[in-house]
């Protein structure tokens, strides 16, 4: 299973595939993908990612609740940030418990902090663990 929330133009869309074990594939576009209330906010960005998800698609009696197996999990490559990571997954599909694993990546989440502002931040670390280093 693979769930997707596109947001374009302030308007969601959502849709997932999912495959059986006979290997069949079916998509859907009922699915719900909520955020709960576990979040992390990178130092480095100020960025704020909700890390924890419930997830539901009615029309096949799914009910998942996803967890991050580690919280700082940042990317940054020049301009671009985002969270991407593996995570644990709970729940129930009919009356059957189940868990397992996955990986999600969480991409337009905007940086608080400018890119001038974490130079600075990255220069003064940098320059306070060599004066660390010189006064041994």
């Amino acid at each position: 299973m693979v769930c997707f929330e596109f947001v374009h133009k302030n308007k969601k869309t959502y849709q997932s595939p999912i495959i059986d074990k006979r290997g069949n594939c079916e998509h859907t576009k009922r699915v719900k993908i909520t955020p709960t209330e576990e979040e992390w906010i990178s130092k480095k960005t100020g960025a704020k990612y909700p890390l924890s998800w419930k997830v539901k698609i009615p029309s096949k009696k799914i009910e998942l609740k996803i967890s991050p197996v580690v919280k700082k999990q940042e990317m940054l490559f020049s301009a671009i940030n985002y969270w991407e990571g593996p995570f644990k997954v709970k729940g129930r599909i009919g009356k059957k418990k189940v868990k397992g694993d996955g990986f999600m990546e969480l991409v337009g989440y905007p940086m608080m902090k400018s890119r001038m502002k974490r130079f600075e931040e990255s220069v003064k670390k940098y320059v306070n663990k060599k004066i660390k280093e010189h006064r041994k």
